[in-house]
């Protein structure tokens, strides 16, 4: 964006934001559209990929609606997105937290990596978060 000037940058953000805002209405009315075309026996079961909530109703994952739409390879591409998306965004987590922890300490960051990954396996294995409530006082203070 540095090098398109603001009216560039602006026409841009704009684009992007009209996009989004687009593919985000359409996304919102997938589950109903899935569920209206789903055969009744389907409905009232609960696959792979499908969540019901009993008071609103039926969600559908990315998942689900990518079988819905495309079949079989609509479900396993959207699984690889749901899973490169994850992945992603852990890995990234990872090395902003090694990064940071290198910078304040010195150590390396290789090492803050396998520290922060060792945490967060251990994290994972709690089965309630409420064990962790006395931690918020720390944020608060």
């Amino acid at each position: 964006f540095m090098q398109a000037g603001v009216m560039g940058s602006v026409v841009g953000i704009v684009f992007l934001a009209l996009i989004s805002s687009f593919s985000l209405q359409r996304l919102a009315i997938c589950p109903a559209l899935v569920h209206e075309n789903m055969p009744r026996a389907v409905r009232h079961n609960v696959h792979e990929g499908q969540i019901r909530d009993q008071v609103k109703g039926l969600y559908l994952t990315y998942p689900a609606i990518g079988r819905a739409c495309f079949g079989t390879w609509g479900y396993a591409i959207s699984w690889f997105g749901v899973v490169a998306m994850t992945l992603g965004v852990a890995g990234s987590y990872f090395v902003f937290i090694a990064s940071t922890m290198a910078e304040l300490t010195g150590v390396d960051q290789t090492i803050w990596v396998a520290i922060t990954l060792v945490v967060v396996s251990v994290l994972s294995w709690l089965r309630r978060l409420s064990v962790l409530a006395f931690t918020s006082a720390f944020g608060i203070a």
